[in-house]
């Protein structure tokens, strides 16, 4: 016996508390931030979503003015999509030994993100 399971996410409760979240975000915090701290997150490419989000608030306001990122390891790609939607050709602040080193430098971060 084969039991298939089809959930349709348009009419499923957690589709609309979602919808509602990023639209919350979208017009209240994306579009207004000047500067955006991303910790543990890397633009992995399963979460277009997420990643069409912030580059399309990026093109809408023209940039944005700081991008801190803070993940463990090398990640190029995160890399290249927060480069992409900074103004003024600047380059996103990287800590890629995760949580410690941001703490570490938490003052320096800070002063860079009131310039």
């Amino acid at each position: 016996m084969v039991l298939l399971l089809n959930i349709d996410f348009q009419r499923d409760w957690r589709s609309d508390f979602y919808k509602k979240l990023w639209n919350h975000c979208w017009h209240r915090r994306i579009l207004n931030a000047d500067n955006l701290i991303f910790i543990g997150f890397g633009f992995p490419s399963t979460d277009m979503h997420t990643r069409i989000l912030f580059e399309s608030a990026a093109r809408k306001r023209n940039g944005f003015k700081n991008i801190v990122l803070c993940y463990k390891g090398n990640n190029k790609d995160a890399f290249h999509v927060a480069s992409s939607m900074l103004r003024n050709k600047k380059r996103p602040v990287v800590f890629s030994n995760g949580l410690d080193e941001i703490m570490e430098n938490i003052d320096g971060v800070l002063i860079k993100l009131n310039e």
